[in-house]
């Protein structure tokens, strides 16, 4: 009836999961080979009906990256003078963690390269902000079209806005003119305007790198043994550790 009368009808795409929530392996995250990351449920997929997504959050999530801190890092392990000391603390931290439950790190000898040669990008940093670091769309809310509330902030820090784009995509590289509509709409909303370019793109693989260090390392910590979950996130961690230092152009 939509088609015959010649009536346009738009209807919001819903993405409020992503195709592989609750997988086999336990990640919640796509494969490699299957990236899509977000379901278009019906009724956005009937016949005659156009799917519309909102492209409001980049605006949303600009507001609290402009929050600053005392310093760099964790609160509960103290704040740091500059962002690279902290991150320098919190990666060494992470591998001293994972030491403790296995004996080799994934690529180790790579990452500590790959830090020590790249970790001077933090040095262009001037302010801390605050980081969500787990921002997928199973930790947005949104209520009447509109964000709500950002919950499970276990993993923020005061750091750089470059960590919360890791959201997008964990694996693959940062495509620019893929995320143009998004950084269009952060840096017109921002002070601090992202370019993703020399080092603020490092910083982002750097942020990655840790990402997966953690990923990687709580596994060992919060799940059972060959449980789906223990299998899948030591899985998951090490491809996000190995694309990162890819970014990087580690080899």
């Amino acid at each position: 009836r939509v088609e015959y009368f010649d009536t346009i009808l738009a209807i919001s795409a819903g993405n409020d999961t992503q195709s592989s929530y609750s997988n086999i392996w336990g990640t919640d995250q796509n494969t490699t080979e299957h990236p899509d990351s977000a379901v278009v449920g019906s009724p956005s997929t009937w016949g005659g009906a156009i799917s519309v997504a909102s492209a409001e959050n980049s605006h949303s999530f600009s507001t609290y990256f402009t929050v600053e801190g005392e310093g760099y890092g964790y609160m509960q392990c103290g704040l740091k003078n500059t962002m690279k000391e902290a991150y320098l603390s919190m990666t060494d931290n992470l591998m001293k963690d994972a030491r403790r439950k296995v004996k080799d790190i994934p690529y180790a000898d790579r990452v500590k390269a790959a830090i020590e040669k790249n970790a001077s990008a933090f040095d262009s940093v001037t302010a801390p902000v605050l980081t969500h670091f787990d921002l997928w769309g199973g930790n947005i809310v949104v209520k009447g079209s509109k964000l709500s509330a950002l919950i499970d902030c276990e993993r923020a820090m005061f750091g750089v806005a470059e960590g919360d784009f890791i959201s997008l995509d964990y694996l693959a590289p940062f495509d620019k003119e893929k995320s143009k509509a998004l950084l269009e709409g952060y840096n017109s909303a921002s002070e601090e305007k992202l370019t993703f370019e020399g080092d603020s793109l490092k910083r982002f693989y750097l942020m990655r790198l840790q990402l997966g260090l953690i990923v990687f390392t709580e596994s060992h910590y919060r799940y059972a043994k060959l449980s789906p979950m223990y299998i899948g996130g030591k899985l998951y961690g090490r491809q996000v550790i190995k694309n990162a230092l890819k970014g990087l152009g580690e080899k």
